[in-house]
C-alpha cells in the first residue's frame, strides 16, 4: 500500500473574541437574575415529596465564564448519606457577539451545547424570553 503525500495548507488565525464590558457584564446579570426571580424560581422550584427517592431542583442561578453567561440548575439527592448530595448543571449559555448580540444555547440530552438558527445573533430581550419559553429550555429542569 502506497503512503499518502502530506500536504500543507494555509490555516489563517480565528478573529479575536469581542471584549465585554463589565456595564454590560452587570446589566446581563441584573436582568438574568430578575428573571429567575420573577418567573423560573416560582415556576419550577418546589418542596420535595415525602416519598422523593431520586433528585430534585433546589435553586437556578447565573454566572459569567470568559465570554459565555450560563443559566444553572442545583439538584440535591434525596438520600441524605451521599458524599456530595448537590450537583450543578448548566443549561443555558449565551455567547457576546459584539454590539450588544448574543449567541444563545441549550443543552442537548446528550450533553453538547446545540443552537437554532433562531438564536444566531438575538438581542439580550430575545434570548431572556425564549430562557423562559422555549421548551428546549424547559427540558433541562
Amino acid at each position: 500500500m502506497a503512503k499518502s503525500k502530506k500536504t500543507w495548507q494555509y490555516n489563517p488565525p480565528s478573529a479575536p473574541k469581542p471584549q465585554i464590558p463589565e456595564t454590560l457584564k452587570e446589566e446581563v446579570k441584573k436582568k438574568v437574575d430578575s428573571l429567575i426571580v420573577s418567573a423560573l424560581k416560582p415556576k419550577y422550584i418546589k418542596p420535595p415529596a415525602e416519598n422523593e427517592t431520586g433528585r430534585y431542583l433546589v435553586d437556578i442561578f447565573c454566572k459569567w465564564i470568559r465570554n459565555y453567561f450560563y443559566v444553572c440548575t442545583r439538584y440535591q439527592y434525596a438520600d441524605k448519606s451521599l458524599t456530595t448530595p448537590f450537583f450543578e448543571k448548566n443549561y443555558a449559555r449565551m455567547e457576546y457577539l459584539g454590539e450588544d448580540l448574543f449567541k444563545l444555547y441549550y443543552l442537548r440530552h446528550n450533553g453538547s451545547w446545540y443552537t437554532d438558527i433562531l438564536y444566531k445573533k438575538i438581542s439580550l430581550t430575545k434570548a431572556l424570553q425564549a430562557i423562559e419559553e422555549d421548551p428546549n429550555f424547559v427540558y433541562m429542569m
